[in-house]
């Protein structure tokens, strides 16, 4: 397993991680909790590398609203979850039979199906979170047609019962920032960028965010980029610009690190817009793939390219502010 950092060591039931560990906040990762065990011998990274094939169990914890990002509860119960799917009062427990496998859909005191359990042979964390995704995924988006209702999974932890060991999937909590006296001015043309920044923000879909993002790069590098030069042609000004650069950052994955330095227009036009802009526009890629938002794999493609698509948004931003400052 490469890309895991060891945080903490604890004996208790409960540790504290500092935020910044978790990293960049909104961006989702999991924490693998190894339990260590009197009788076992191996070292910890053969049991985090373990690829043989064997035996998970994953469980979700649904809810009515997003998850949260803070706390993190590993040993969450149907009594910690809810949805808006209530069952009759004589049945106990649901078992779905899918082609992806069955599932248990436990319910809460309230009758509401909160708890979903699902056991699977994989050979790491990753493929036993594809398996789930491809066998409970499909059930949940036909309820929630069928019911007219959202659902959301708040947690998910997924045991590998070899190794005893636990991973939580998580969203990176957000810190505390210090905003002044709220004195500083900004330009009125920057209003819709404003906007579609705090929706990316609010988000709880890495898809929906996504589109918020490519939706102001697109706009600063394109209509609203030009306008801006135009009015100092209008005004006789010389603009001096920074160039849109993707910036540097050490958590990016690695198939993307390559792309640091390189223009971010060169960025958007082909890797944001053919791999994934257009299969969110017109149902599917340019090689044909459709855009399966219930798909494990494609939620994990959105999820590795959030973080380098919010660094490249914020630069752009710095940068036509900058602009828009030289024509005040």
């Amino acid at each position: 397993m490469t890309g895991v950092t060891y945080l903490a060591f604890t004996e208790a039931p409960r540790l504290d991680i500092p935020v910044d560990a978790l990293g960049p906040g909104g961006i989702r990762g999991d924490l693998h909790v190894l339990a260590i065990m009197p009788d076992e011998k191996r070292p910890d990274a053969e049991r985090l590398g373990d690829k043989t094939a064997r035996r998970f169990r994953v469980s979700a914890r649904l809810s009515k609203v997003p998850a949260a990002s803070g706390d993190l509860k590993g040993d969450f119960t149907a009594e910690d979850g809810a949805s808006y799917f209530v069952s009759p009062e004589q049945i106990h427990l649901h078992r779905v039979d899918t082609p992806g496998g069955r599932f248990d859909v436990a319910k809460n005191a309230n009758r509401e199906m909160a708890l979903v359990t699902f056991d699977c042979t994989a050979r790491d964390v990753g493929e036993a979170q594809a398996t789930f995704a491809n066998a409970v995924y499909p059930v949940l988006d036909h309820l929630a047609f069928m019911a007219n209702v959202p659902v959301h999974i708040a947690a998910l932890r997924v045991e590998d019962l070899n190794n005893n060991c636990t991973t939580l999937t998580y969203t990176a909590p957000y810190k505390p920032v210090s905003v002044g006296s709220f004195a500083q001015q900004f330009a009125l043309d920057m209003q819709p960028v404003y906007a579609l920044y705090r929706e990316a923000r609010n988000a709880s879909s890495d898809f929906y965010r996504f589109l918020c993002y490519y939706k102001i790069l697109e706009g600063l590098l394109g209509k609203m980029r030009a306008a801006v030069y135009q009015r100092a042609k209008t005004l006789n000004r010389t603009l001096v610009a920074a160039r849109d650069r993707v910036p540097e950052c050490d958590d990016y994955p690695d198939g993307l690190k390559d792309q640091t330095g390189k223009s971010i227009k060169h960025f958007l036009d082909s890797v944001l817009t053919p791999e994934f802009r257009n299969a969110m526009a017109h149902f599917a890629t340019d090689d044909g793939t459709v855009l399966l938002m219930s798909d494990h794999a494609h939620q994990l493609r959105y999820a590795n390219i959030m973080l380098i698509t919010e660094l490249c948004v914020r630069t752009v931003i710095a940068n036509h502010e900058t602009l828009l400052r030289q024509l005040a």
